[in-house]
This record gives C-alpha cells, sequence and structure tokens, in this order.
C-alpha cells in the first residue's frame, strides 16, 4: 500500500480533529477578584472599592427553532458544547476592556454562568443591579451590552425596574433582526426606553449596522451614536468618527457613564430678538443658538460665531452673559442642567 504524501495525511488529520469538536484551548488570563452568587446566579467580579459599577454581557446564541430568546455565554467560554453552539467567546480585548473599566474605578460584573437565558421577563440581571445598589453604589449601576449582552441592555432598559441603571451602551446589538422575534424586535419598542444609551456600531457588521439605528432613531432619552472601525466585534478596534478619534470601547463607555447634563445656548440681539448663530462647543460645531446639547460634567468651551447676519440687520458678538466681554469662546462650568446666552448688538 501506497504511504499518503505527509502534507495529505496532515490535512485529514486536521479535519479529523475538526470533525470532533474538540475545544481550543486559550491562554485565558482570569483576573476577577471572586465570583458571587447573587440570587442563585454567578458572576466574575472586580471590586474596586468604588461607589460606581459595571455590568457586562457579552455575546450569545440562538437556540435551534427559539427565535425569541438568547443564551449569554460567560466570558471564559473556550467551547459552547450546547445547542450545536461552537462559539469561543474569550478573548484578551475583552478582558482589557473590563479591567480598563476596573482601573478607572469601576466594580465590573459580568456573567460566570454559561448559557443563561434571556427572553425578556428574567430578572438575573435586575438583581445583579439591586445586589450592587444596596453595596453603596446608589443610581450609579450601569449596563453594557455586547451582540447578544447588546440584546439583553436594550430590552432591560425598558422594563419597569430600569430605574435602577445609570446609563447604558449597546454594542453590536440585533434589536431588529428578521425572522426573530421578542427581544430581537426591541427596536420597535424603543421610545419605552428610560436610560440613556450609547450606540457602538461597527460599520462592517453587515448584520447589525442596519439595525441599530432603528432603535436609536424611536428613542426619546439622551443618544449617542459611535460609528465604528471593523466588524461585529468591536473590542479590537476603535472609533470611526472624527470626532472621538482613537477612542477605544473603554473610552466610549467610560466617557458616556460619566454625569452628563444639558446645556443649553441661546443668542439674543440688544433688543432681545433671537440671533440664529451656530454653536460650538469645545471647537466641534454642535448647532443653532436656542438648541440644547447633552454634555458630560465638567469644563466647556462655549463659542458662537463672531459676527450674524438675518432680516433685520448685521449683529457682532459682545460676549456671553456668563463671560467677559468679547470672550468667544467662553469656559463654562457644567455641574448641573445649564442655560448660557449669547448677547449680540447692531453694527
Amino acid at each position: 500500500m501506497k504511504k499518503l504524501p505527509i502534507l495529505l495525511f496532515s490535512l485529514l488529520l486536521i479535519a479529523t480533529i475538526s470533525s470532533l469538536s474538540i475545544p481550543v484551548v486559550l491562554a485565558e488570563r482570569r483576573s476577577y477578584d471572586t465570583i458571587k452568587s447573587i440570587s442563585g446566579y454567578h458572576w466574575y467580579y472586580w471590586n474596586s472599592g468604588s461607589d460606581k459599577a459595571v455590568i457586562v454581557l457579552f455575546g450569545g446564541h440562538v437556540p435551534y427553532l427559539q427565535p425569541w430568546l438568547v443564551k449569554i455565554h460567560e466570558l471564559y467560554n473556550t467551547y459552547c458544547g450546547i445547542d450545536n453552539c461552537d462559539a469561543c467567546e474569550y478573548s484578551d480585548a475583552k478582558v482589557d476592556f473590563i479591567e480598563e473599566l476596573h482601573a478607572n474605578g469601576y466594580d465590573v460584573l459580568t456573567i460566570a454562568d454559561h448559557g443563561l437565558v434571556y427572553s425578556g421577563g428574567e430578572n438575573w440581571v435586575r438583581y445583579a443591579a439591586t445586589w450592587l445598589f444596596y453595596h453603596g453604589y446608589a443610581y450609579k449601576v450601569n449596563l453594557f451590552g455586547f451582540s447578544g449582552g447588546g440584546v439583553v441592555v436594550a430590552k432591560e432598559i425598558q422594563r419597569s425596574h430600569a430605574y435602577l441603571y445609570s446609563a447604558a451602551v449597546v454594542a453590536s446589538a440585533p434589536v431588529h433582526w428578521a425572522g426573530h422575534s421578542g427581544i430581537f424586535q426591541s427596536a420597535h419598542t424603543a421610545s419605552e426606553a428610560t436610560v440613556r444609551t450609547s450606540f457602538i456600531a461597527p460599520v462592517n457588521d453587515f448584520l447589525t449596522y442596519p439595525q441599530m439605528p432603528v432603535y436609536y432613531n424611536n428613542m426619546v432619552v439622551n443618544k449617542e451614536w459611535h460609528n465604528w472601525n471593523g466588524g461585529h466585534d468591536p473590542f479590537p478596534n476603535k472609533c470611526a468618527d472624527p470626532a472621538h478619534p482613537g477612542e477605544k470601547v473603554s473610552d466610549a463607555a467610560y466617557n458616556w457613564y460619566q454625569p452628563h447634563y444639558s446645556l443649553t445656548v441661546n443668542a439674543i440681539n440688544n433688543f432681545g430678538n433671537y440671533v440664529p448663530t451656530e454653536v460650538y462647543i469645545d471647537g466641534q460645531w454642535e448647532g443653532m443658538a436656542g438648541d440644547s446639547f447633552y454634555v458630560v460634567a465638567g469644563n466647556h468651551y462655549v463659542g458662537a460665531e463672531a459676527i450674524v447676519w438675518d432680516e433685520y440687520g448685521t449683529w457682532g458678538l459682545l460676549g456671553f452673559d456668563c463671560g467677559g466681554l468679547g470672550e468667544n469662546p467662553v469656559c463654562v462650568s457644567i455641574n448641573s442642567d445649564t442655560t448660557v446666552t449669547a448677547v449680540y448688538q447692531c453694527i
């Protein structure tokens, strides 16, 4: 009998091993402090001893013939082995994401029970938030959901207990998915969401990129949109928007979790009439006078056009009511909802 060439034998061996679905074992970086049992569910827990926390939910899978629910994967899963799903959830980039949140002072919980079911009525996220709430986090419990986890978060912020959540980030979530029902159609009820939410949308994710704008456009609470480089998994990539160059997923989440307030910028002339000036915040064009903008707490530079023409005349900017004469832009400290007014005179 003729011997098989070494290359052909190697290919056959690889095919045989693949058909056996032997899991690939990764060099996992298990950096969590402990595992917490909360109302019968288990969570990996990173403890920073702070007064703010994030519940992080990663991807999942949809069981065959059950297109209305998702089973969430635990972070350190390298082989699913249920419902014919062989997805590997673990990646160094995901651990980096959690460790970066932790380094910025956030306690983090992420699920440790593999294949946890969510169809819209389960309460294991609420139980975790309540546990954090009673451990000193007050109203500073934030949510982060990627993929299947994003589907869970998108539904959680519409539920009656959403008051437990301070802010949410939804990444790469199928929330308007043809052929799927229930939680996968939460975009249609997004007007019921009561938690301010930031969306991370990878531009080359052909599954979720067309779906997430439906949810975003139907929301009526404060919201933010990030176009993201790359495909479905955003963690190895960075923001594609010029306003956020080089921003990582942890940066986008951290910035969104900071307290935000409404900044209203008005503009009037010396007769008390509206002046149609453009408004700039921190050097970026944001809109027109009379609009309200949602900004993170802290100092911001607010500017307006130096000269404006309208049907009533030509108007020159004198300054802002919160600054000095001729100061443009003016530094405004935002620690609550704030209104500033640009004052113009006829020239």
